[in-house]
């Protein structure tokens, strides 16, 4: 467990393949129901938000080998992956705490704008008196 109260491996999968709050919830609803095949326009009416967003999510989770599509008809659907234990959790965690997930990924990306900073030595322009 990590200082958030969110797996190790929940918050390791959150660093590696969501970018995003929108990105988790166009993954999370394709894991529930993994046995429907998902056109864009129903992710998109699921989760409330623009087609050209959730189809960029979707192609990111297809790459990233979470979700497969149907040539013919071009609809989504969830994919068995090494990490479905840890996609459960992450959903019951979502579900249960949703405000620890959100900071865990909001963090992350925290994290790598600071990192990014702090290795151009970039910092807010006022003098800390080092010399």
């Amino acid at each position: 467990m990590t200082d958030a109260g969110l797996s190790t491996n929940v918050v390791a999968f959150l660093r590696r393949y969501v970018q995003s709050i929108r990105k988790l919830d166009t993954l999370l609803p394709l894991y529930t129901d993994r046995d429907k095949s998902w056109s864009v326009d129903a992710v998109s009416l699921a989760v409330s938000c623009h087609r050209k967003a959730v189809s960029l999510w979707l192609e990111e989770l297809r790459a990233s080998g979470f979700v497969t599509v149907n040539g013919s008809s071009g609809e989504y659907q969830f994919c068995s992956s090494p990490h479905d234990e840890t996609i459960g959790m992450l959903a019951k965690d979502y579900k249960m705490r949703p405000a620890k997930v959100i900071d865990a990924i909001v963090n992350r990306s925290t994290h790598t704008m600071m990192g990014f900073m702090n290795a151009f030595n970039l910092g807010d322009g006022r003098d800390n008196g080092d010399q």
